[in-house]
């Protein structure tokens, strides 16, 4: 299976909403391109770039984002039939496409490219305050006397790190990237750090025991998955009673936002992970900003769920507790929400499914 192949798509701005036709015309455009050349892989990297620069504009600006937006669709549209005119089709030497052969491969390389390069302070210090504000203004424990703290579905292991030294005593960090393991060990190892472990493991069968956590952090993973249901079941499982987990999940509606990640999923489903992180890397773009930029837009499962979903789903997982939770971090786009900015609505929806489950 190509990445290709494996990438799922969640294109509602194409069905309904304010720009209809002109996400339609985008799509067609890019079908046009091609997917077999070098150039053409370019083109829709330096296509992307400009198109999160617009949405930097949008996000910051105070005026309605959506005519503008549909503006950029179609000058997009243009910029790729023109490009489709033009280009020579000889291709330029790449390497193949991803041949990976199932989308939780494709996955765990994804993220395991992107997080590996992470800088000392986006790694120790930016987690720690970023962890802090989210508990704190949700009403969540920063740290128990005892029992066992797991990140499941840890990436590089920085928010297990930042766990730890928000003072949980003992931090387990699992995720299913070899290489993300391998990072998290290296860089707990190098920095003297104890009380944390990190173990290979799949977050829809966790290597824990039955009852033998105190606190879940599930930090938007399971929406990468293709079965939220059982990764809910499975942290379930392993919290005890009186336990306490925290959920995030990606949102839907998702305004104008999640729109512009899922027309560039689609633009970008043939570029090869690593040629779209090089062509970044050479752009200029810092390795944390990579991280953000690259996320959703290369991972081949990106599931949105409603509000109402979400808590179905984990209502049926067990919990007895569901306390949907409305504040972030002073840039995180819950925090604009909550303090009412400006077509914050048009521009993130209902920004994300972030939730405080006890057992």
């Amino acid at each position: 299976m190509t990445k290709a192949e494996a990438i799922q798509l969640q294109m509602t701005c194409t069905e309904s909403g304010p720009y209809v036709q002109e996400a339609r015309s985008f799509l067609e455009a890019s079908e046009q391109l091609g997917d077999t050349h070098s150039e053409a892989y370019g083109f829709k990297c330096q296509l992307a770039l400009s198109f999160l620069h617009l949405w930097d504009q949008l996000e910051a600006s105070h005026e309605d984002p959506c005519p503008p937006f549909r503006e950029a669709l179609v000058r997009y549209a243009d910029a790729m039939r023109a490009c489709t005119r033009v280009m020579s089709g000889t291709d330029l030497t790449v390497g193949s496409l991803d041949d990976e052969t199932d989308a939780a491969t494709l996955t765990a390389e994804h993220y395991g490219g992107l997080f590996s390069e992470l800088s000392d302070y986006h790694y120790f210090e930016e987690p720690v305050i970023l962890l802090r504000q989210r508990l704190e203004r949700n009403g969540f424990p920063l740290g128990s006397s005892d029992g066992l703290a797991l990140d499941a579905g840890c990436g590089n292991g920085r928010y297990a790190v930042a766990m730890r030294a928000l003072g949980f005593p003992l931090v387990l960090g699992v995720d299913f990237s070899p290489l993300n393991i391998e990072t998290a060990r290296r860089r707990c190892h190098e920095a003297g750090l104890t009380g944390l472990e990190y173990r290979l493991g799949d977050v829809l069968d966790l290597p824990a025991e039955d009852a033998s956590c105190t606190f879940v952090f599930s930090n938007g993973v399971l929406h990468h998955t293709g079965n939220v249901a059982k990764g809910l079941c499975e942290i379930f499982r392993v919290l005890k009673p009186g336990g306490i987990a925290y959920l995030k999940l990606i949102p839907h509606p998702g305004g104008i936002h999640w729109d512009t990640v899922e027309l560039l999923r689609h633009l970008m489903r043939d570029v090869p992970c690593g040629f779209a992180r090089r062509f970044f890397a050479l752009a200029g773009v810092p390795a944390n900003r990579r991280y953000y930029l690259l996320d959703h837009i290369l991972v081949p499962i990106n599931e949105r769920l409603t509000a109402q979903e979400c808590e179905t789903l984990i209502t049926r997982a067990g919990f007895r507790g569901i306390r949907r939770c409305v504040r972030g971090t002073d840039e995180d786009r819950l925090e604009q929400l909550y303090q009412g900015r400006p077509f914050y609505r048009e521009k993130y929806g209902d920004g994300v499914n972030l939730y405080c489950l006890m057992k």
